[in-house]
């Protein structure tokens, strides 16, 4: 957790299920405070110049100042006083630009809606990771994609992969060194590296995380496959999540 300070407790059941456990504490929990301009002009309650925090300071000034009325009028004020994204003086004025995209990731299906984000440069941020080459896709040019293959619109294939024949890849995001088979569809999915896609395999609005290796004629849908996961020959999946003990989502 974000505020763990101390002794971090683990139930031998889930020590049992997954032996082998990385625990870090370099870790940052981003958050993304969106908040009227006027409110950074607000002098804080307490006897300081400027607010330090916006989550353990600002978001509770702004709570509490609702209900007193001389912090009511300085708010007025501010609000009338305060124009443009940023105040004039603010340090950050020149970070919000076209050319920076930034979305809170903490669940799947929001990882998934980012990465649909970045592979559609028609989304509102602008932003793109490569120069679309045909059909509004973006291809890197050391990626090797059979003439047969269709590659739609809002689609990312990275560096080094490669796709054989009669495939058919939408709105999906194919990482870099992958090696996808013949006569395989790829539709809303997300395929991390380094990851392999036997013929004939079928991944829908599915996860693929590193390292995977998915056999012959499997069939995913609504699913996670955790790093290094191994799918055997003709298996269906469906909205299920599958890991290694060593290997967690």
């Amino acid at each position: 957790a974000a505020d763990l300070d101390g002794v971090l407790a683990l139930r031998k059941g889930m020590l049992r299920r997954m032996p082998r456990l990385a625990v870090r504490a370099d870790l940052l929990d981003a958050h993304l405070y969106i908040v009227s301009n006027w409110t950074l002009r607000v002098p804080p309650a307490e006897k300081q110049d400027l607010y330090v925090s916006l989550q353990s300071e600002l978001l509770p000034a702004l709570v509490r100042g609702q209900f007193r009325a001389a912090w009511r009028d300085q708010a007025e004020k501010a609000r009338n006083e305060t124009t443009g994204i940023l105040p004039s003086d603010s340090p950050d004025e020149d970070a919000l630009n076209d050319s920076i995209y930034c979305h809170r990731v903490n669940t799947l299906d929001s990882y998934a809606s980012a990465n649909n984000d970045v592979a559609n440069h028609r989304k509102p941020s602008g932003f793109s990771p490569l120069i679309p080459l045909t059909k509004n896709n973006f291809v890197d040019a050391g990626a090797e994609i059979d003439p047969k293959t269709q590659v739609g619109p809002d689609c990312v294939v990275g560096f080094g992969s490669s796709i054989g024949e009669k495939c058919s890849i939408k709105k999906s995001v194919i990482g870099n060194h992958c090696k996808i088979g013949s006569q395989c569809k790829i539709v809303n999915s997300v395929v991390m590296d380094h990851v392999t896609i036997e013929d004939g395999a079928i991944i829908h609005s599915s996860i693929i995380s590193s390292n995977c290796y998915v056999r012959t004629k499997c069939q995913v849908t609504d699913s996670v496959l955790g790093v290094s996961f191994e799918l055997p020959a003709e298996n269906r999946v469906d909205s299920e999540q599958l890991t290694n003990n060593a290997s967690p989502i």
